[in-house]
């Protein structure tokens, strides 16, 4: 468990108290570095801490004794210690490399961390740690080439440099290299620095060459220094579990997820591991709380879906068994044992009596909002009985909400090949066709009239070609809605496409009593619901149109249009909190990147409408990682950041958007009030001389010329002010 931060501070005073009035120097025998080693190796990382930050104020600008402090706060996430220091320090001593480093170490955004990497190498170009630094940002975000490029410049810069040793290696590592990795983590490694970093990329190293002892011993060596960190136990476990040493690895594992610390890969991968010991071992109820948990936050993940199928299958539980290895042989197709399992499971549920109990099981899992295990249930019920009109529906309607109709369009066009031409056959093609060709589509449907005569379904099939066509096709939708009832009078589906051409014609009313009968008959389909959401929302009846969106979600979470519609009911409602959280929910659920960066660029909207900028930040930052060529969310992000006193990052980022275009008024406009925010009032009127020049003079735009005009005054006029009126001040 990690000291708290007031106890932290306490250690601070205690380590200054001690320190008296003799302070050694930086470098000297037995000096606060060696001392704060020793802290170290007793693990006491909070005194160490302390006693660096105390030497600090003695010597700000000593190098090794800043590097080994930031070390040591990443190492035992003290970060909070220094909130905000190293920027005090570069207003009180200036923009010295060390400083800067320290301020990039410690940034929480990227571009800020970039930023002022750069800034220490424009006063010291052959300053080594500010290179490495360069290369540990872009390896955390993925640029392999630009990482390495940075860490050979480091050691063009110092040979003998050990942080730079270690990166290199650890990009090596990840380039699948570890040989010419262990090399440089010798050299990292020849003086035994505070480096467990090093110690535990050596040791996976080691496992990526199979030599688990020495993984093993690499891992205890990482955490001799470092016993806090939740990442060195999962790879001591990993060590341990293939040397046969399962007990030792459980333990290992489960101390990596005490210790994960909100890192949420390493807690669920720990979790993971330890259900498989805990399944293998027997302990069924251990295995069955970590798999749990994995499965939440590692849901494609194939091996956590096979131990569950496992546990279920062990406790009777086989439909749901079935779910799993389903969904871990579509996880990891080439892997002919899931199937198996698959197939095993399926084959040791039974079979129904008939397929109307076949159909009455899947709509209670339907119903019950088990929406995955009721597409297992209609496979094992279609398999019996392949030409049942209302299994082959259910299951239409299923893949068609979930978008899988590439491969169920697959699936039939092989039932056709053996069935021939079945009515059910041709109309559930026609579904499945019609999202891309409607031609087709229709011709299935009246080629199952020819064949079966009358057939509901396949009115309701025409009914929807002639919705997809718009109004035109209106009339015609509507006379094979009437066929269909007049064929099928239980068959409630086309009242769902009579909702919708009254929605088109203004007949909202008319629509919602339509959705409602719709409903009757198939009460779990989320698409009723969601018309009929939408309709109330239209009406101004907005908390039940909240009410019909929820009962959507429930029936199908997974559709992201449901999650939007509630967000926009919800923000009418001025309930932004909810609103925010249906809008990230349909961020997570979108396929396209555009439309995930639009959601949570709403939910920044939201957040800002509330005031709160620290979170309007987090979501545009997301956006822009999924639309990174978009102006706006990057000019959106940079005032949020100015807005909440960030003017460094925010500075950082409308620069960036300034590269790509220099005549960007509205980059330039942003630039300026965060330039005036930081107190740089020179550069503050050149960046607002640039937006006068650039933005267009239209008094309908947010920001028009005359505003910008405005603020260039205001910052000349505060230029212009005398020097004792500002001393007055």
């Amino acid at each position: 468990m990690k000291t708290s931060f007031v106890l932290t501070c306490a250690l601070i005073l205690a380590a200054a108290a001690g320190a008296g009035a003799h302070a050694p120097g930086e470098h000297a025998p037995g000096g606060p570095a060696e001392e704060a080693r020793e802290y170290l190796l007793q693990r006491q990382p909070e005194r160490a801490a302390a006693l660096l930050q105390y030497a600090l104020g003695h010597f700000p600008l000593g190098v090794e004794l800043n590097l080994l402090y930031l070390d040591v706060l990443r190492e035992e996430g003290l970060e909070l210690l220094a909130t905000g220091a190293y920027e005090e320090r570069i207003d009180e001593l200036g923009a010295e490399p060390i400083l800067l480093y320290g301020a990039g170490r410690l940034a929480e955004e990227a571009s800020a961390a970039l930023g002022y990497y750069r800034r220490a190498l424009d006063l010291q170009d052959d300053f080594a740690p500010a290179y490495v630094g360069l290369a540990e940002v872009y390896l955390h975000l993925g640029d392999m080439e630009a990482a390495r490029v940075y860490a050979e410049r480091a050691l063009a810069a110092d040979a003998s440099y050990w942080r730079a040793y270690g990166l290199r290696g650890e990009i090596k590592l990840i380039r699948g290299e570890p040989e010419e990795a262990l090399a440089d983590f010798a050299s990292a490694l020849a003086d035994d620095p505070y480096a467990p970093w090093v110690y535990a990329a050596r040791a996976a190293a080691y496992m990526a060459l199979g030599r688990a002892a020495e993984a093993r011993d690499g891992y205890r060596r990482a955490l001799a220094w470092s016993d806090d960190r939740g990442e060195y136990f999962l790879g001591l476990g990993r060590a341990q579990e293939e040397l046969g040493e399962k007990a030792a690895a459980r333990l290992a594992y489960e101390a990596a997820y005490e210790r994960a610390y909100g890192n949420l890969r390493v807690g669920a991968e720990a979790r993971k591991a330890a259900g498989r010991l805990a399944f293998e071992a027997g302990d069924f109820v251990a295995a069955a709380e970590y798999l749990g948990w994995a499965v939440a936050f590692m849901p494609d993940d194939a091996e956590v879906h096979a131990y569950l199928g496992g546990l279920y299958a062990h406790v009777g539980k086989r439909a749901e068994a079935a779910a799993e290895f389903k969904r871990a042989a579509e996880l990891e197709p080439e892997n002919v044992e899931y199937e198996r399992l698959y197939n095993l499971a399926l084959a040791s549920i039974g079979e129904f009596k008939n397929a109307k109990e076949a159909a009455k099981e899947v709509v209670k899992l339907l119903m019950a909002g088990r929406r995955e295990e009721a597409l297992t249930e209609l496979e094992l019920g279609l398999e019996q009985y392949p030409l049942d009109t209302r299994l082959n529906l259910l299951y239409v309607d299923i893949v068609e909400e979930d978008g899988l109709t590439d491969e169920a369009r697959e699936v039939y066009e092989g039932k056709l090949k053996r069935w021939g031409e079945e009515p059910i056959i041709l109309v559930a093609l026609g579904r499945l066709t019609a999202g891309t060709d409607l031609e087709e589509a229709e011709s299935k449907y009246n080629r199952a009239l020819e064949v079966g005569g009358p057939f509901a379904a396949a009115y309701v099939g025409l009914a929807e070609v002639g919705l997809r066509r718009g109004r035109a096709g209106h009339p015609e939708a509507e006379k094979y809605a009437k066929l269909s009832l007049a064929t099928d009078g239980g068959y409630t589906r086309p009242y769902r496409i009579r909702g919708s051409i009254c929605i088109f014609n203004d007949s909202l009313e008319d629509a919602v009593s339509n959705f409602k009968l719709a409903l009757e008959g198939e009460p779990y389909d989320p698409v009723a619901r969601g018309l009929l959401a939408q309709t109330y929302a239209d009406l101004g009846n907005r908390e039940a149109a909240v009410e019909e969106y929820r009962k959507a979600i429930y029936y199908n979470g997974s559709n992201y249009a449901y999650h939007w519609g509630l967000a926009g009911v919800l923000r009418y409602l001025r309930r932004y909190e909810e609103a925010r959280q249906a809008y990230e929910n349909a961020a997570l659920y979108v396929k396209d990147d555009k439309l995930k960066a639009r959601a949570l660029d709403e939910a920044a909207d939201l957040a800002i409408e509330e005031g709160n900028y620290s979170e309007a930040a987090r979501y545009l930052a997301e956006a822009v990682k999924f639309s990174p060529r978009d102006r706006s969310l990057r000019l959106s992000l940079g005032r949020a950041l100015a807005q909440q006193g960030k003017y460094d990052e925010a500075i950082t980022e409308l620069e960036d958007v300034l590269d790509r275009d220099p005549d960007d008024g509205y980059g330039w406009y942003e630039l300026g009030l965060a330039l005036e925010g930081k107190g740089d009032l020179v550069r503050a009127e050149s960046a607002l001389a640039n937006a006068v020049r650039l933005l267009p003079d239209n008094t309908e735009l947010r920001y028009p010329r005359a505003q910008a005009e405005r603020k260039l005054a205001e910052v000349r006029e505060a230029l212009a002010e005398p020097e004792e009126e500002k001393a007055e001040e």
